[in-house]
Parts: structure tokens; C-alpha cells; sequence
């Protein structure tokens, strides 16, 4: 019987670690609210950052919650099957993103968004974080898919 406690006990407490919460980040980025605004000018896209993380792998104990930072500046924490919108300039931007499993998984990703509207799937692997740049969204993205709850600004 004691052979089993010992294990048995680890086994408790990476469970415990594995559903610490990831505090989320502070919204420091202006957010597009409406599904149908649009960037003002010619030099913005409109970027829908969406959370396409497993719910297998990360659903259950709740992992596969993002904090998404764009350029330094935090946009949001993304549950999975949650999306924000931001408009900032086109080109090269620093995509960072972060999660805790059994430890904290942090990853950088340098992406270029070049359309008038960029759609960026970012979700949360066993070992660290995904980033990338799709054509379109998933079908039936409006039905998958719903706005982030944002805490006060």
C-alpha cells in the first residue's frame, strides 16, 4: 500500500500544477468590437486573432488559455474557441504568446501581415505555443468561434 502513496501523491500534485491559472494579461491594445469593422486606411489590416488550441490536449484542465501579446503590448487572454480583433499597420510584427501546462510555455513568432484583413490561428502545443498566419477562417468560424470576454480596460 505505501508503494502506491508515493506516486500516487505525485500524480495529485502535477494535476494541481497542471490547472494553476495563467493570470491574464492586461489589455493594452485598442480592440476591435464590431465583427464587421474595418481598417481605416490602406496602410492597416484588420487582424482576427483566434484560439484554435485542443480541446483534448487542453480543454479539460483548462490549458489551453493564451495570453497574446502584439509588438510588447498585451491584447488579450484567448480560452480556446475565443477570438479578438485588432487594426494596426501592415508589415512585420512580434507575435508573443504564453501558457501553463505543468510549466509555463512561452513562444515568440515574428509574422508579416500584408492583406486588408489578416487572420492569425494561434494555439497551445504540448511542449510550447503556435503561431500562424491562414488564408481564411475555419468554417463556420461564427459559430465555433465567439469574442473574447475582456476584462475593464
Amino acid at each position: 500500500m505505501k508503494r502506491i502513496g508515493l506516486p500516487g501523491a505525485l500524480l495529485v500534485a502535477l494535476a494541481c500544477l497542471a490547472g494553476c491559472s495563467l493570470p491574464p494579461v492586461k489589455n493594452e491594445m485598442p480592440l476591435a468590437r464590431s465583427f464587421t469593422a474595418r481598417a481605416a486606411n490602406s496602410n492597416e489590416t484588420k487582424v482576427v486573432i483566434f484560439n484554435q488550441s485542443s480541446m483534448v490536449l487542453h480543454g479539460i484542465d483548462n490549458t489551453g488559455r493564451l495570453n497574446v501579446k502584439l509588438d510588447g503590448k498585451g491584447v488579450a487572454q484567448l480560452n480556446i474557441g475565443e477570438f479578438v480583433q485588432v487594426i494596426v499597420p501592415r508589415g512585420k510584427h512580434q507575435v508573443n504568446l504564453e501558457h501553463r501546462d505543468v510549466f509555463m510555455f512561452r513562444s515568440d513568432h515574428e509574422l508579416e501581415f500584408t492583406n486588408a484583413e489578416t487572420f492569425l490561428k494561434v494555439r497551445a502545443t504540448p511542449v510550447s505555443n503556435e503561431a500562424q498566419v491562414v488564408p481564411e477562417l475555419a468554417p463556420q468560424f461564427d459559430v465555433k468561434f465567439r469574442p473574447a470576454a475582456m476584462l475593464s480596460q
